[in-house]
């Protein structure tokens, strides 16, 4: 169990909106937990003290919901607050009075397919592969303040992240640095679990701490993944895809735009990730 306070997330005014948003939820018993960026800045910054590669403001609560009037009612009373407004251009983000867009993407009994789709302006279609299973196995409760809240894992930020990306490459690069960041940094992050639980790893002729961080990350990201036989599907086919088409993969060209790593030592880094999808878990 982890202790943490607003201030070490560095994300602002945060503590205000969670109080607002925490009475709507709980009045309505909605289960939610929290993803994008948020989550990483408490698993990276709050946690281990390194700063983000890049500040973002929104909000993300993944809502465990029966019926999109489940949905519309949350909305409605946080409407009503007076603290938060609607956005034109996207049905699932209000807009809270300073500003902060908060994103409130349900998934669970709500969604058909895959698919969540709601009466509204702008965006009302959005896919939630994976937000179930990473619901289950890729969450972990996180004091804050002296609440606890359900934080998506890395390995769950890992898996969302994928499947966005490969959802709307064209607009979702950031995810994929966000994935190079998290990798980057994750052998100093996982390094004592590293060492207890996957020592096999440092048998390696030319054992690499990025490459193995990337193995470990793969094995962290099986137990969720095999949850489902679809999600599982869908992240191996995204990375064996970029994988086949290696030195034209825009996966590996991202993943080294801000770490600097060479095309062939990104390739090199989805492998062990691949790889670690398959590994018996040690």
């Amino acid at each position: 169990m982890y202790t943490i306070n607003f201030d070490q997330i560095r994300q602002g005014n945060l503590q205000e909106l969670f109080a607002v948003l925490e009475v709507e939820l709980q009045n309505l018993g909605i289960d939610f937990y929290l993803i994008g960026a948020v989550a990483r800045d408490i698993w990276l910054t709050a946690l281990h003290d390194i700063p983000a590669s890049r500040i973002t403001r929104d909000l993300d609560l993944a809502l465990l919901l029966s019926s999109e009037e489940q949905y519309q009612l949350l909305r409605q009373r946080l409407i009503e607050t007076g603290r938060f407004t609607t956005s034109r251009g996207n049905s699932y983000t209000v807009v809270f009075e300073d500003g902060r867009p908060v994103d409130l993407l349900p998934f669970g009994a709500i969604s058909m397919e895959g698919s969540v789709n709601v009466v509204g302006l702008g965006l009302t279609d959005i896919r939630v592969d994976g937000f179930e299973e990473v619901f289950e196995a890729g969450t972990q409760v996180i004091t804050v303040n002296g609440n606890p809240y359900r934080v998506c894992t890395l390995a769950g930020i890992v898996i969302l992240k994928l499947i966005a990306y490969d959802d709307r490459p064209e607009h979702r690069p950031k995810d994929i640095l966000d994935i190079s960041f998290i990798l980057e940094h994750y052998f100093d992050i996982a390094e004592a679990e590293i060492y207890e639980r996957h020592d096999d790893l440092f048998d390696w002729p030319d054992f690499d701490m990025g490459k193995a961080a990337a193995r470990v990350m793969g094995r962290q990201m099986q137990p969720i993944i095999r949850r489902s036989a679809e999600l599982q599907k869908r992240i191996e086919t995204i990375l064996d895809r970029q994988l086949e088409i290696g030195e034209e993969s825009k996966v590996a060209e991202w993943l080294g735009r801000e770490t600097r790593w060479s095309i062939k030592y990104a390739l090199a880094t989805l492998e062990q990730l691949r790889e670690g999808l398959r590994d018996e878990l040690p």
